[in-house]
């Protein structure tokens, strides 16, 4: 039996190993880019990363810019705060200062409201005191007021006491003639002497205090009882001013005559 040549098959195998290193030799050539494609592509990587980072630093620089803002305007909110609580502070000792400076004052008005309210009383039971012995007119009712006008009202009362012991004067008063009460017109010199006129004009006599009561004495001698009758003339304008010399009540010391 004839053995079958293995030549043409070997032939056969030679060719598809070329074909196939043929195919795969394309294959890889159209695979693989050539050096200026190569080129073209790292320059548009790098282009790409360039611009990544320069995007990257745009945002980190506004980031830095927005971050130095912030801290600007923290170190400003801090300044302006701890200007405001230096001013409170200050404020607030001002305050204190002022409230310790009061309450010494309001301490020091009461003392004066104190002393004024003393010094009032005392006045006023004085010029009391005063009045019962003195004539009608000479020293004012005292009247009530409230404590921080006590002493000025003490003190007006003095002041007009003290201008009618300088003052002529005549008004209508009640006094009492031989126990029985009679109303009058009194011609009062000051505080030093006293006369009286009947309402009709008809009686007259000299006045004096006794007592807290107003005591009439009746002058009958004509001399002396026209006197006095001339002197409220006098008074009144009805007569010419001139000296005259009129009786005192008895236990009034004597004084110089008078011109009015």
């Amino acid at each position: 039996m004839k053995r079958k040549s293995v030549r043409p098959y070997r032939a056969h195998l030679a060719a598809i190993a070329v074909l196939t290193f043929f195919v795969w030799g394309k294959i890889e050539a159209a695979e693989k880019p050539s050096v200026p494609e190569r080129i073209l592509l790292d320059l548009r990587a790098a282009n790409d990363a360039r611009t990544a980072l320069e995007k990257e630093r745009a945002e980190w620089q506004a980031e830095k810019a927005r971050l130095e803002l912030l801290e600007k305007l923290l170190k400003e909110e801090v300044e302006r705060r701890r200007t405001e609580t230096e001013r409170a502070e200050s404020g607030i000792a001002k305050i204190r200062q002022e409230s310790a400076g009061m309450n010494s004052t309001v301490d020091e008005h009461r003392q004066l409201e104190t002393a004024a309210t003393e010094v009032s009383d005392r006045l006023h039971e004085a010029l009391d005191a005063r009045a019962s012995a003195s004539l009608p007119g000479v020293v004012p009712v005292g009247q009530e007021d409230s404590t921080s006008r006590k002493l000025d009202v003490a003190m007006k009362r003095l002041a007009d006491t003290e201008a009618a012991c300088r003052m002529w004067s005549v008004e209508v008063a009640s006094g009492f003639l031989n126990g029985e009460e009679l109303a009058v017109r009194l011609l009062r010199a000051g505080d030093a002497g006293a006369w009286w006129m009947a309402l009709d004009g008809l009686r007259a006599g000299t006045a004096r205090m006794e007592g807290g009561r107003l005591l009439l004495e009746e002058i009958r001698e004509t001399g002396l009882r026209d006197r006095i009758l001339s002197a409220f003339s006098m008074q009144a304008g009805r007569m010419v001013a001139d000296w005259l010399v009129l009786p005192l009540a008895a236990g009034t010391k004597p004084k110089a005559a008078v011109k009015k």
